[in-house]
């Protein structure tokens, strides 16, 4: 969180997901997601190399909502904390989508 701690499952109530497609200025998928479904133990692998601490919010997003190749896409999250641990809070990724071809 804001403070440095480690958030857990049981600290938050609800994380809202929404993509947003910047290139044509419209948002195309929000979901809900479980905090069971997206915060877990803290991993330090590959994917990872801010700090030795490492990461525990994970979210693998459909292919689908990037439907456009070469737009832009923002991806923002919106966590609730559980009971009277804070108000919620936001943090979000912008990022390009590029087309892959598979055979």
């Amino acid at each position: 969180d804001s403070d440095g701690a480690v958030v857990t499952v049981e600290s938050i109530a609800g994380v809202t997901r929404l993509v947003r497609d910047e290139t044509a200025r419209r948002d195309v998928a929000v979901a809900q997601l479980a905090p069971a479904d997206a915060v877990g133990v803290l991993a330090a692998d590959a994917m990872w190399d801010l700090d030795e601490r490492g990461y525990n919010f994970r979210d693998d997003l459909p292919a689908a909502v990037f439907s456009d190749a070469d737009h832009v896409y923002r991806i923002e999250y919106r966590v609730t904390p559980a009971g009277d641990l804070g108000d919620p809070w936001t943090f979000a990724a912008v990022l390009p989508a590029e087309e892959v071809l598979c055979q």
